[in-house]
């Protein structure tokens, strides 16, 4: 089993084309490419959507298509346009939270500790919806089981801002990771990288 971080889809949204400069020529190419990275996804894998599924007010037999195509156990943090009721991301298979945030450990030669949320540290939403509640957490998620590293994953910036001020910040946004040509973020492979490769530091 794996985990995967993916955000800010905004399927059947045609203005996310332009806006992110990517070379499609409809929401239906959009979403088609989009479901083809995340094909990799497993039935056991668990996939974090990092909000920003869809932009949608009301449901329909297409957006539910593509909902329940994507596999794995999907579980949804909402971004600032997940305007659907829970029932509707529900029905199509995904366990919706009732935080803006989540963290998630990972055992690998170690405890590595993600804070995922679909807005980054050094924004505005951030500090006004989530910053002491996910400061909180943490504490006391160190307390009870301290973790060698803590990464943080978020979405909102698209390809705007590429990567935050902290280095310790990892954008997931699914049209930057097109355009950097990576895949969606698997939490394993991210860790297993870190360390054949860790950072430098000062003696």
């Amino acid at each position: 089993m794996k985990h995967y971080a993916v955000s800010d889809l905004h399927l059947f949204h045609k203005n996310i084309i332009k806006y992110s400069t990517l070379p499609f020529k409809s929401v239906e190419e959009l979403n088609q490419t989009w479901a083809r990275m995340l094909d990799g996804v497993q039935a056991e894998d668990i996939v974090w959507f990092l909000g920003d599924l869809a932009l949608a007010k009301t449901t329909s037999k297409a957006l539910n298509n593509v909902f329940s195509s994507f596999k794995g156990q999907k579980f949804l943090i909402r971004g600032n346009h997940d305007l659907l009721p829970d029932k509707a991301y529900i029905n199509c298979g995904f366990q919706v939270l009732d935080k803006l945030f989540a963290l998630v450990d990972i055992e690998m030669n170690g405890l590595y500790r993600f804070i995922l949320c679909h807005y980054p540290p050094d924004s505005k939403e951030y500090d006004q919806l989530v910053a002491e509640d996910i400061l909180n957490a943490w504490v006391q998620q160190e307390a009870i089981n301290p973790a060698l590293k803590t990464f943080w994953l978020h979405g909102h910036t698209h390809t705007r801002t590429p990567q935050p001020k902290n280095p310790d910040a990892i954008n997931v946004c699914i049209d930057f990771r097109y355009h950097a040509k990576q895949p969606i973020f698997c939490f394993e492979d991210f860790i297993a990288t870190h360390l054949r490769n860790p950072p430098l530091t000062n003696c």
